[in-house]
């Protein structure tokens, strides 16, 4: 089970988080704002009062976030960089190809 090592406020509504399995990111926050009892991590102040708990992460008035939700949303940034990688070395290749022709 995948659980959150540490948590420390970062630019706007995101968190830099650290996981047990070795991936480091961002979270970001700001998807879940209007969302229940998120609407109170809008204040900067409240935010940056995260704290790492039962293997997740969490503020003072109980809302929370498990490890999985931080994992996927890095997993997800990670596949999306990839695959502009892999675009733009595609892109290199080619046109190293049509230059080597010439």
């Amino acid at each position: 089970m995948v659980k959150v090592i540490s948590a420390e406020p970062a630019k706007g509504y995101k968190l830099r988080i650290r996981l047990s399995n070795g991936k480091n990111g961002l979270f970001d926050v700001s998807p879940y704002l209007d969302k229940g009892v998120f609407h109170e991590l809008k204040d900067p102040q409240y935010l940056r009062r995260v704290k790492v708990a039962f293997g997740g992460i969490m503020w003072p008035h109980e809302q929370d976030f498990s490890a999985e939700s931080g994992a996927e949303t890095i997993d997800s940034k990670i596949s999306s960089c990839y695959s502009h990688l892999k675009e733009a070395i595609s892109w290199c290749v080619e046109k190293n190809n049509m230059l080597s022709k010439y």
